[in-house]
């Protein structure tokens, strides 16, 4: 591994300033694994974009979700580059993708050109931006026919910390927290979590016996949402997350190479080493020592209850492991991992098919009225859980986000705080800025939000490509091209815009303006 790591050509970067690393390939997006690496442009906006290897433009994306704005570039080594969250293409792929737009009077575009535009190493191909979701900055991806990504690490002399924040072990008989400093006693049966970011490859063993390996250096498309039982997300910094490296059966995630389904040890005194290699090649070691008891042992408590293949964790040390029951107001349900489970609830029914969970598992229900909490809100999905209702629109809220699972049924990749509303205001439309360069919308909708697809622009009768930044909520024409784009003139204009939020609510803004 040590060697292969400096066998790989490195290439330029793709960005045309010294950059740091903000996130890290194959971390955790709750959902999925972070297919690339992100690049800061130190929250700024039209950085320039330059291709790392001499090559031809195969693809062109234009959207307002996910990646934003994307180019797809062929190298001569057969590598595709993806460069996204663009502000703007270089000019003639701008004029291209503007073009296509007015043609199909429509923002959304994914275009593979059969005349495909040339680019030299070192050339600039675009700017950074904010397309998309996030906020500015360049993500990058190496792939390989379109459905294997790999770790732009190998190919970038990249410099990042390596974050290492220890093991822990889940048993049935708890937490177990291991310290380098001192012998943590342990139970005999356990599977074991890291916390750790930044790195290429980690090994762990137990009494000279290699355990577990994960490798970082390449994903298929086709294996990209196992990142949901890969990582155990408790909210806050996506590369925060645990790791499991043991407790797969079945189904094991592309990162990892080695594994047992569950950790057995003989009672006595053990040691355990993790190996990890960093982003530029280099290796660390961390040592525990472990001592095996069946009396005694002294687990960690959770902050709040959870949820694992052992059963619930309760904050007083108590752990729930029986097919159903009640505890601190949460009605705990086991869902086992080879049959298809119903759960009704007022209003409500949830369907886990066989084979939603890697392994059995148990989730926890609170409800009230028009409220239903589901536990835990990321919980380690193999596939979706159904449900269906006939109260009406259904909305999911994680924190402070809020989003429509669907009217009367949906697919759940997540659960959380579930609840049912009518939405029955449409959104509201505030004109902020008009200049001969743009105009610029806000647009507000409390509820189900805005349907993007549905958002129509129309300058003196014409339609005009609008781009909705969905993060900010500002809808912003510009004018780029005097022999393409209709022209905001000193003078009369009249603007034509009509939106619709996803509970089908329409509005229609029309306003006639002087430009002075």
């Amino acid at each position: 591994m040590s060697l292969l790591f400096w066998l790989i050509i490195i290439l330029p970067l793709p960005l045309a300033h010294n950059s740091r690393v903000t996130s890290a390939f194959a971390e955790n997006r709750i959902t999925r694994f972070h297919m690339g690496v992100d690049f800061s442009t130190n929250h700024r906006d039209g950085i320039p974009v330059v291709a790392v290897e001499d090559g031809e433009v195969v693809r062109i994306k234009s959207s307002f979700f996910g990646l934003g704005k994307v180019l797809y570039v062929k190298g001569e080594s057969n590598n595709i580059y993806v460069y996204a969250h663009l502000e703007r293409f270089r000019k003639d792929l701008e004029r291209l993708v503007r073009s296509l737009q007015y043609k199909n009077k429509r923002f959304f575009l994914d275009h593979f050109p059969e005349q495909k535009p040339k680019v030299k190493k070192g050339e600039i191909i675009g700017y950074s931006g904010e397309s998309g979701a996030g906020p500015p900055h360049l993500h990058f991806e190496i792939r390989r026919n379109m459905d294997i990504a790999f770790n732009p690490a190998f190919y970038f002399n990249v410099n990042h910390n390596l974050k290492f924040k220890g093991v822990r072990l889940l048993s049935p008989l708890g937490i177990f927290d291991l310290r380098e400093e001192d012998t943590t006693k342990i139970p005999e049966r356990f599977n074991i979590l890291i916390k750790c970011s930044y790195f290429v490859h980690l090994k762990i063993a137990i009494d000279n016996d290699t355990v577990a390996v994960v490798e970082l250096d390449s994903i298929p498309y086709s294996k990209n949402s196992l990142a949901q039982i890969f990582y155990l997300y408790e909210g806050g910094r996506y590369s925060d997350s645990y790791l499991r490296l043991t407790g797969y059966k079945d189904i094991i995630p592309p990162v990892v190479k080695k594994t047992i389904p569950e950790v057995k040890l003989a009672t006595g005194l053990h040691r355990f080493i993790v190996i990890v290699m960093d982003l530029q090649g280099r290796e660390y070691f961390f040592n525990y020592s472990v001592k095996v008891e069946r009396k005694g042992l002294i687990p960690t408590i959770p902050k709040k209850p959870l949820f694992t293949e052992y059963g619930v964790i309760f904050p007083d040390g108590s752990i729930f492991n029986q097919k159903t029951g009640t505890k601190d107001d949460i009605y705990i349900l086991k869902i086992e991992k080879d049959k298809s489970t119903e759960l009704v609830l007022p209003g409500l029914k949830l369907k886990f098919s066989e084979g939603s969970f890697p392994w059995d598992f148990w989730i926890g229900v609170k409800w009230n009225r028009d409220t239903v909490t589901l536990l835990p809100a990321y919980p380690p999905l193999v596939k979706p859980i159904q449900l269906t209702s006939h109260l009406g629109e259904i909305y999911v809220r994680n924190g402070n986000k809020v989003s429509l699972l669907g009217i009367k049924e949906a697919n759940l990749k997540t659960l959380g705080r579930i609840f049912y509303a009518r939405d029955s205001l449409p959104p509201e439309v505030k004109l902020l800025h008009i200049s001969q360069k743009k105009i610029i919308f806000s647009l507000k909708d409390d509820l189900s939000g805005i349907l993007a697809d549905s958002i129509k622009l129309y300058i003196d009768g014409r339609w005009v490509p609008a781009e909705y930044d969905i993060d900010n909520n500002i809808l912003t024409y510009r004018v780029l091209f005097s022999d393409l784009d209709p022209q905001l003139y000193k003078g009369k204009h009249y603007i034509n815009l009509k939106i619709m939020d996803k509970a089908y609510n329409k509005t229609i803004f029309n306003r006639t303006i002087w430009l002075k």
